[in-house]
């Protein structure tokens, strides 16, 4: 049940993004729907993340600043 809501959250994240022209801050995103398939045990670092300001994801993305460690793999 809480792959779901996490899974929901991360697609109303994917929506504001898409509203507000971020198209390459939501694909990065997207590969948290890998995470949570593979490995649901990293549930709450997902939410973590997508709790983040969007300057703060943006940044992660860029290598500016660092994604979380267990995140890493997925997002790098």
């Amino acid at each position: 049940m809480s792959g779901c809501v996490a899974q929901a959250e991360l697609r109303c994240l994917q929506y504001r993004l898409r509203r507000m022209g971020m198209l390459e801050l939501e694909l990065w995103l997207q590969r948290l729907d890998e995470v949570l398939r593979a490995q649901p045990e990293l549930l709450p670092d997902v939410r973590v993340l997508l709790s983040r300001d969007v300057p703060e994801l943006e940044a992660m993305m860029r290598g500016r600043k660092a994604c979380p460690a267990t995140l890493r793999a997925w997002l790098a």
